[in-house]
């Protein structure tokens, strides 16, 4: 049976003593829990008495002196291991995350409801009746495929409230487009809601002036062929005048997506085989303004108001400024007399003059329009069909019977 042995004080400090060399070892304590990297402070329990744990012996404890101030002890703080520490950050991490993304899917879910092809259908409360019930969607407005016009498609404006037993006429200006002068006399037909014909030259159509086509033919004007270099017809073979001519109508499209539908030749010359080649209505005149050459606003716009009649058709250029500022003139002037100004083709449109191959016009006045056809053709003019009255209803009905 083995007894216990108290050791004294003297050989407590005796066991506690180490031998040293040079280096000043602190002495064993209790061990606490280890930090991350760090070992704890050693506990203490008085300066001069030590809790010595012998090999052999059990864990003794030393008599407590009279009048002992008792030792402080130092609480344990709470030390998470780093495992712990790492995991309770990706939690709120996630938490934090997991916020975020339900605050975007409400956002969206916000936004998307905002639609005009979304519903709001707010969930009553339970137990509530429903007033009114939720709205019909309606499919999403579509847009009909647009198609490209036919190139060839006449210049005429088939909507346009023309009286054909009014006077009318058709002005037409040669050898542009040309930068300030031709703007300024599409300019004031837009104004007055007025049409007229260009003839074009091939190579006055550029960037910088195809705008000018394309609002002529936005406000209901027409374009025609004037060649591409403003060459006599007659001084080519026929081969080299149909070329010339389809020349400028690719130079036409390339700008406008339109083709040229009449043509008027340079000078006014031409002969029956370029007729045949090309077969389109050359358009020829009735009231030459002579504005090339007088060059004098106030003079062009005499000759105009002087000569002027129903269904004649008017030569000018809109490369000359003096005509351009005649126009600016003679556009309101002619309305207010109670003209109607239109296209050559709409001129022979409201006039009841078909369209012929080859044909060469001069004029579309109301009794008998001037024009050389290759085919013998000769105007009707159309008869105007008789009222119904009363009497001739009855004896439609009586014959019916």
């Amino acid at each position: 049976m083995k007894t216990e042995v108290k050791p004294t004080e003297k050989t407590a400090k005796k066991k506690t003593s180490v031998k040293t060399t040079g280096e000043k070892k602190t002495p064993k304590s209790v061990p606490t829990e280890k930090k991350s990297s760090k070992t704890s402070a050693p506990k203490s329990v008085s300066a001069e008495k030590k809790i010595v744990k012998a090999s052999t012996a059990p864990k003794t404890v030393p008599k407590e002196k009279k009048n002992a101030k008792p030792v402080p002890v130092k609480k344990k703080k709470l030390r998470l291991k780093k495992s712990v520490k790492i995991a309770l950050v990706s939690v709120i991490a996630l938490c934090a995350a997991g916020t975020a993304i339900a605050k975007s899917i409400s956002k969206r879910l916000s936004s998307a409801a905002d639609d005009k092809n979304v519903i709001k259908v707010e969930i009553p409360p339970e137990g509530a009746v429903r007033e009114t019930e939720p709205p019909e969607t309606e499919p999403p407005e579509t847009e009909p495929p647009t198609t490209e016009a036919d190139p060839n498609t006449p210049f005429i404006d088939y909507d346009l409230e023309i009286d054909p037993e009014k006077p009318m006429i058709a002005l037409t200006y040669d050898d542009g487009p040309a930068v300030g002068s031709s703007q300024e006399i599409v300019d004031i037909l837009a104004e007055y809601g007025a049409h007229a014909t260009f003839f074009v030259v091939g190579d006055n159509i550029d960037d910088e002036t195809a705008p000018i086509l394309n609002k002529a033919i936005d406000i209901g004007c027409e374009i025609g062929n004037h060649t591409q270099s403003h060459i006599s017809l007659t001084s080519l073979d026929t081969e080299d005048a149909e070329q010339t001519l389809k020349n400028c109508d690719e130079k036409v499209y390339q700008y406008t997506k339109r083709y040229p539908q009449i043509v008027r030749p340079p000078y006014g010359a031409y002969n029956t085989a370029i007729r045949e080649a090309d077969k389109r209505m050359f358009i020829y005149w009735s009231l030459d303004t002579s504005d090339w050459k007088l060059r004098n606003a106030e003079k062009v716009y005499n000759v105009v108001m002087e000569y002027i009649g129903d269904g004649d058709i008017v030569l000018m250029h809109d490369i000359h400024e003096e005509t351009a500022e005649a126009s600016q003139r003679l556009i309101p002037d002619l309305l207010e007399m109670g003209y109607q100004l239109v296209t050559v083709s709409e001129l022979m449109h409201y006039r009841h003059l078909d369209y012929e191959e080859s044909m060469v016009l001069f004029n579309v006045h109301p009794d008998e329009p001037f024009f050389d056809s290759l085919y013998g053709t000769v105007y009707q003019k159309p008869t105007e069909e008789p009222e119904e009255t009363e009497e001739l209803q009855e004896t439609e009905i009586q014959e019916t019977e």
